[in-house]
């Protein structure tokens, strides 16, 4: 018995280090993702507020490297996940097997490689949920804002708190955990008052306006299946049957953001990353569970992860018809190029564009004439001197002409196309601005 539970133990963790390497592997081989290079820019200009997100992120990104944030993060949700499941009163082997499932889930897998707002929100969250089951009210309430200070759906967690504060009759904590949540919330709601409430107005338009009906929340669904390798749908008919055998907790943290997101999914497309925080609660309830075949899932992840992270980091004859994901991933380092130009500034048409350009060419970087706002919009435009020179980029459009009459005139430089494998994974059309005019 006792070789047999060491053995269980050595897997465990070989899994779980095979996952961190994984990891490791798909953060050394790719570029920054476009919204990483965002945040980093966020990064350079610390502030109480940006114009998508809470500020969280880009006080992380402040300390650390971008990838090496995420990678902790990750991580260090791996290991709260193990601590959820002890909570729920799994046994060790059953919480240790729901951190690998969670480690090799494929959404999980690529949340805890890419430095996004996510990274940090997923182990808020799954600590808030410990907190919870072992009635930390203080802790849970702190976790709550730091979830929040992270990502918007943070907020997920207030109706969650209120339940376990309902079931465990525990109403005293309920005035000093709000006034914790507030304290933390608090550089959100100050920066929101002083731009007009534009990030809140901005992320409920983005999730709930438009008339995606009922093809919309059929994508979704199809798209929940896929990311929790049919996790989902498995923990719908587990509580449509009677047959839930989990804390209410780790009930609701499945049912709330699963469900909000689907209500979503009717009005505008919904993101697959955003229902990601119902996996926590949901690898745990999957290992709560009696004949789950816990070993085929994790080992169903462990192979889908496998083939994610080789898809992306390694070419291959997939290349050419994963043009789109892998164009995101890599070629971006092209960019440096334009650093030795000697531009004073970039202007490009995209948000994304310009965190790379920041990123990679060490140029200030601005957005001109784009019908999606962002944060470039409430930064100032980088200064450039009358007689200095700048720099137009873009895949596709030339320099409008409001651009165009401020410089007197344009030269068209070769394109950028860098290649990852037999992948053309860019074509940067790049115009060199002569000589600024002066300001009239």
């Amino acid at each position: 018995m006792t070789s047999r539970v060491s053995a269980r133990a050595r897997n465990v963790f070989v899994l779980l280090g095979a996952s961190f390497l994984a990891r490791l592997l798909l953060s050394l081989s790719t570029e920054l993702y476009p919204d990483e290079a965002y945040y980093l820019a966020w990064s350079r200009r610390p502030a109480l507020g940006y114009f998508d997100h809470p500020p969280g992120v880009a006080w992380v990104l402040w300390l650390l490297p971008p990838r090496v944030m995420a990678l902790l993060c990750g991580a260090a949700t791996c290991a709260a996940v193990y601590l959820l499941a002890r909570t729920a009163n799994l046994s060790r082997e059953r919480a240790a097997f729901s951190a690998v499932l969670f480690a090799w889930l494929p959404l999980d897998l690529l949340l805890g490689t890419f430095a996004l707002p996510d990274a940090p929100l997923m182990l808020f969250w799954t600590l808030a949920l410990a907190a919870f089951l072992r009635e930390r009210w203080a802790l849970g309430a702190l976790c709550i804002g730091l979830s929040c200070l992270s990502k918007y759906t943070g907020i997920l967690l207030v109706p969650i708190a209120l339940a376990a504060l309902a079931e465990r009759r525990a109403w005293r904590a309920l005035a000093p955990a709000v006034l914790i949540v507030l304290v933390c919330v608090a550089p959100i709601l100050v920066w929101n008052a002083q731009h007009d409430w534009v990030s809140l107005r901005f992320q409920l338009h983005h999730g709930f306006a438009g008339k995606s009906g009922v093809l919309g929340a059929g994508r979704y669904l199809l798209g929940q299946v896929g990311v929790t390798l049919g996790l989902a749908p498995w923990a719908c008919w587990t509580l449509a049957r009677g047959s839930w055998r989990a804390p209410r907790v780790l009930l609701l943290a499945v049912v709330v953001p699963l469900g909000v997101f689907l209500v979503s999914s009717f009005r505008a497309p919904v993101e697959v990353n955003w229902p990601a925080l119902a996996s926590p609660a949901l690898v745990v309830v999957l290992a709560a569970q009696e004949r789950t075949g816990l070993r085929r899932w994790v080992w169903g992840a462990v192979a889908s992860g496998v083939v994610i992270v080789v898809a992306l980091a390694v070419p291959g004859p997939w290349t050419q018809r994963m043009r789109r994901p892998l164009s995101r991933l890599h070629g971006w380092s092209a960019l440096g190029a334009l650093n030795r130009l000697g531009a004073e500034a970039a202007f490009t048409d995209t948000y994304q564009l310009a965190g790379e350009i920041e990123a990679y060419a060490h140029l200030p970087a601005t957005v001109e004439e784009t019908d999606r706002p962002s944060q470039y919009g409430l930064w100032e435009k980088p200064w450039v001197r009358p007689g200095a020179d700048a720099l137009w980029v873009s895949e596709g459009a030339p320099p409008p002409s409001t651009l165009a009459r401020e410089f007197e005139k344009l030269e068209a430089l070769p394109v950028l196309e860098p290649k990852w494998g037999s992948l053309v994974t860019h074509r940067f059309r790049v115009f060199r601005l002569h000589r600024r005019q002066p300001t009239p």
